[in-house]
């Protein structure tokens, strides 16, 4: 535990530093897994609370080494404002790992759940995006639906652009 407290209070002090620094730093370089899951844990708890936008960053900078940890923390976590947050999180990373998570949050009945997993995918975009969208749109209900054909449309539309 002592040197996950070194790496919060690292990441503390780059808080309040340039963000040329705050890049340069990626905690998941240097964790190891055990590390990195108690490191991804703490944030998370960070993000119902006074830090919680400094916690939203250090998952982001993390990178998508955290993702399993990350879902995982999703699956556990009741607030709908921390899922919300690690939705974003997760979001941010930008690599095709995420599909299957967002994917899986597109049948929420919770509606801030599937519109932030939506505007997930409609990000990434692509192919792979596009069949999970027309798969989740045959079994969505027509609220959903109108959701999903917009941004299958969105998707097709940046496809086309130079």
């Amino acid at each position: 535990m002592h040197k996950l407290q070194e790496r919060v209070n690292s990441c503390a002090l780059f808080a309040n530093k340039d963000m040329s620094a705050r890049n340069r730093y990626n905690p998941g370089n240097n964790l190891s897994m055990t590390d990195l899951q108690e490191y991804v844990q703490f944030n998370v708890r960070e993000l119902s609370g006074a830090r919680a936008d400094d916690a939203w960053h250090a998952l982001v900078e993390t990178g998508p080494v955290a993702l399993p940890h990350i879902i995982t923390a999703y699956d556990t976590v009741r607030d709908l404002s921390v899922k919300l947050s690690l939705i974003t999180v997760v979001c941010q990373y930008s690599v095709i790992e995420v599909t299957p998570f967002l994917a899986r949050l597109l049948q929420n009945n919770e509606a801030e759940i599937w519109k932030s997993a939506l505007d997930g995918l409609v990000k990434l975009g692509g192919d792979p995006v596009l069949e999970i969208l027309r798969a989740a749109e045959a079994a969505a209900s027509p609220e959903k639906r109108n959701w999903i054909e917009e941004a299958v449309q969105q998707i097709i539309e940046s496809h086309d652009r130079p």
